[in-house]
């Protein structure tokens, strides 16, 4: 007979010694996922607007510049993720199916759900309610953390060293909008600075907490739950880029050839990108965060400024394809372009830091390599580079000739494509030399094994790893 108790103890996840057991996603993070979905949504809207000017007597629409949204947009996303990140912390170290637990999540809901609403149009319209948000969202925050502290005695010092950064964030959020935030002195450049300290403060905690806590003080997280729920925002990312182009308005009639085209373009770019980010995922034991706390902090904000990043390609990309069919023959303005080129030149340049954080030494060409495999490591990391740097030629060459957007967009989908293909040549090839080399290390020692017993019996990494 299943129940659920009222009053329950959170549960450690795992601790040092124990073996991890699979979790799956719990129904709650897919509740917070909308939340997510609906910040992407509201912050991505002002870079799609249109402005409409006169020039040389003729009547022209252009996209928003974004000069003066990236700042504001930077921290409406800091705010949500920062605030995401710590609910992931929490749930990868506990387990809590209480009433009381389950209530003590609502509060951190109500908060991130407010937290959200801040981010929907100007922030400087909008920054009360942002500030409000993030206030309710650290107390949401105490409150999960503060049943650890009294019932689980293993977990208690780590704990307490994380309140203590929320404690200073509601202070320093409280004193903004006492200051700042009133209708007789409101002052948003002001609370802005507040804003921008509270940010780097999140962050600063982040590198704080492990680096201050005693080796017996420190709890393992739950590296895949953990992994997982960061990729799920990734995905997010992914799907709000994908939600936009299909519901964009493309005409008043019927879908034409070139709304097809477009469509399949832009869906393969997003698509290609996503392929890069989940093609290799690490075990628990080759994770960043079980290396080293170096490894683990800088995986943590490579993959900030990833989705960061991320987050800047998809809106490029949406204003792209949302000029295919208002300005189908003008050339792509700088702001869209640079968009997409930086975005997705740091997108793929963090996950290639996040490949070699975790499967480094894996991957990594070493002297103990015989030549063959060491130069088709050399040849994987050096495609690994150029794909983050390729964006940068892209520009440069075709975009130039051709700034259209729909060339544009044609152009960068065909790169992915020979990113993905180079890199899949490469990994087979090195598998498969791998392979023979496992075979001919059997047949010296007596055993007979062929190609395809050894296939079966070992994965990618394993025979990465006995190169290693």
């Amino acid at each position: 007979m299943s129940f659920r108790p009222i009053i329950g103890i959170p549960r450690l996840t795992q601790d040092w010694g124990t073996e991890q057991h699979e979790r799956e996603t719990h129904w709650t993070s897919l509740f917070y996922d909308l939340m997510i979905v609906a910040a992407l949504n509201a912050i991505a809207e002002p870079f799609e607007e249109f402005e409409e000017t006169v020039e040389e007597g003729q009547f022209l629409q252009q996209l928003t510049s974004i000069k003066y949204l990236w700042l504001n947009a930077l921290l409406q996303f800091s705010s949500v993720l920062n605030s995401w990140n710590a609910l992931c912390y929490y749930t990868s170290l506990f387990e809590d199916e209480s009433v009381i637990g389950h209530l003590s999540f609502y509060v951190h809901c109500f908060g991130l759900a407010a937290t959200t609403a801040g981010c929907v149009g100007e922030l400087e319209e909008n920054y009360k309610v942002l500030g409000t948000g993030i206030i309710l969202a650290k107390i949401g925050l105490l409150v999960l953390f503060l049943r650890p502290i009294i019932h689980v005695e293993r977990a208690r010092t780590l704990c307490i060293y994380r309140c203590v950064p929320y404690l200073m964030n509601i202070m320093l959020m409280l004193y903004g909008l006492l200051a700042f935030g009133n209708e007789e002195n409101g002052d948003f450049a002001k609370f802005r600075i507040v804003l921008i300290i509270g940010t780097i403060w999140d962050w600063l905690s982040v590198v704080a907490v492990p680096v201050l806590l005693k080796k017996e003080q420190r709890v393992p997280l739950h590296i895949l739950s953990m992994a997982g729920r960061v990729k799920e925002v990734t995905m997010v990312i992914f799907g709000e880029a994908v939600f936009a182009i299909i519901l964009q308005p493309y005409t008043g009639a019927r879908p034409q050839t070139h709304f097809y085209v477009t469509l399949g373009t832009t869906l393969w770019l997003i698509y290609g990108i996503a392929l890069q980010e989940f093609h290799i995922s690490p075990s628990e034991d080759d994770h960043a965060m079980r290396r080293s706390i170096f490894f683990g902090i800088s995986w943590w904000f490579t993959q900030i400024v990833k989705q960061i990043f991320l987050l800047g390609t998809s809106i490029g990309i949406k204003r792209a394809h949302l000029l295919t069919f208002k300005a189908p023959l003008e050339p792509v303005d700088t702001d869209t372009r640079n968009l997409i080129v930086w975005g997705m030149s740091m997108t793929m340049l963090s996950i290639v830091l996040i490949r070699s954080y975790s499967l480094g030494w894996g991957r990594h060409p070493s002297p103990q390599d015989p030549p063959p495999i060491y130069r088709l490591k050399v040849a994987w990391w050096a495609i690994m580079l150029l794909s983050s740097i390729l964006p940068q030629i892209v520009d440069k060459t075709i975009v130039e000739a051709f700034p259209q957007p729909l060339p544009m967009l044609i152009a960068f989908g065909g790169m992915m494509i020979m990113i993905i293909m180079f890199e899949a040549a490469i990994s087979n090839l090195l598998a498969r030399r791998v392979i023979e080399l496992m075979v001919a290390e059997q047949s010296s020692e007596g055993t007979d094994l062929d190609e395809r017993t050894l296939e079966q019996r070992v994965d990618e990494r394993a025979y990465l790893k006995h190169f290693s």
